[in-house]
C-alpha cells in the first residue's frame, strides 16, 4: 500500500494505486520493489490535477527509496538502484529497456473537480495576466491503424492502451471470428496477437493465415505471450511475424516496434 504518511492525502493514494492497476501492477509495493532493483517506469501527469498532487506523488517516490529520472527525449520515469546512476541522468544510457510500465495520467480527477480545478486555474492565471498554452507532444502513432487479438481482457486493454496513448486507433477483439471480420472489412497498419488463443487455433496459426491472404500479406504481425513456450520466438518468425514479447509487454517497445514496421522515424 502506498506510504500512509498523514501529510498525503487519500485521494493521492488512491490514485497512485489505481494508476499502478492499470498500468499492469498489482500494487505500489511491487513497482517500488522492482525499480529499487534497477527497473524504471515512467510517469506522466494528468493536467488540470489536484494542487498539492506532484509534491504529494514526489513525497511517496521519496520515501519509497526512489527517485525522478529524464531520459534525452525528456521522459520522466521513476526509478532506484543503478537506474538512476550519474551516467544514466546524464542521458549518456538509453532507459528505455528498464522500463516496465507506466503510470500514466496520474492525479487525474472526475469531471465535476476538472471543471473546478479548470476555473480556478484560469482565474489565478488571469489574475497575473498569464497567457497558458497547453503544449503537448506530438503523438507519434497519429494515423496509424491497429488490431489486438487476445483472448484475455485485461491483455487486450494494457496492449491497447499501449497504442492509444501515441494516437494509434485500435480494434481490439478477443476471438479469432471477430478478428479476420476486421481484418478483411478494414486490414489494419500492424496486427498484434496473443500465442495463446485458448481454442484449437493459436497465434501462429493465426499469423500463417493473415500471410497467406493476399490483401494482408504485407502485414506486419507482432506476437505476444504470457506463457513463454519451447522456442517461440523462432516459431514466430517461422510464421512471419515481425516481432516477439513476453508478457507484460513494455509499452515502449511495442509502440517502437510498430513505427519501425510502419516506416516512422523513432524519434
Amino acid at each position: 500500500m502506498v506510504n500512509r504518511d498523514r501529510s498525503i492525502s487519500g485521494d493521492t493514494r488512491e490514485s497512485v494505486e489505481l494508476a499502478c492497476r492499470a498500468a499492469g501492477l498489482p500494487r505500489w509495493e511491487v513497482l517500488a520493489a522492482a525499480c529499487r532493483n534497477g527497473r524504471l517506469v515512467r510517469v506522466a501527469f494528468a493536467s488540470p490535477r489536484p494542487a498539492e498532487f506532484v509534491k504529494e506523488f514526489a513525497e511517496i517516490v521519496r520515501a519509497s527509496g526512489m527517485k525522478f529520472v529524464v531520459d534525452r527525449d525528456l521522459e520522466l520515469y521513476i526509478g532506484g538502484g543503478d537506474a538512476i546512476g550519474p551516467g544514466r541522468q546524464r542521458g549518456g544510457e538509453d532507459l528505455r529497456d528498464l522500463v516496465i510500465g507506466e503510470l500514466m495520467d496520474l492525479g487525474a480527477v472526475g469531471e465535476k473537480e476538472r471543471k473546478a480545478l479548470r476555473a480556478e486555474l484560469s482565474a489565478v492565471q488571469r489574475a497575473a495576466g498569464v497567457k497558458y498554452r497547453n503544449r503537448r507532444r506530438p503523438m507519434r502513432l497519429t494515423g496509424v491503424s491497429a488490431l489486438v487479438l487476445d483472448d484475455d481482457a485485461v491483455s487486450r486493454k494494457v496492449l491497447a492502451a499501449a497504442l492509444q496513448r501515441e494516437g494509434c486507433a485500435v480494434k481490439s477483439v478477443g476471438d479469432i471470428d471477430e478478428a479476420f471480420q476486421w481484418l478483411s472489412k478494414s486490414p489494419p497498419d500492424v496486427v498484434i496477437v496473443d500465442i495463446s488463443l485458448g481454442g484449437t487455433v493459436d497465434g501462429f496459426a493465426v499469423c500463417e493465415m493473415i500471410h497467406a491472404s493476399p490483401p494482408l500479406q504485407a502485414t506486419p504481425v507482432i506476437m505476444v505471450t504470457g506463457y513463454p513456450q519451447v522456442n517461440p520466438q523462432e516459431r514466430a518468425e517461422k510464421t512471419g511475424a515481425r516481432a516477439y514479447f513476453e508478457k507484460p509487454v513494455k509499452p515502449l517497445k511495442l509502440r517502437e516496434s510498430v513505427l519501425k514496421f510502419i516506416g516512422r522515424d523513432l524519434r
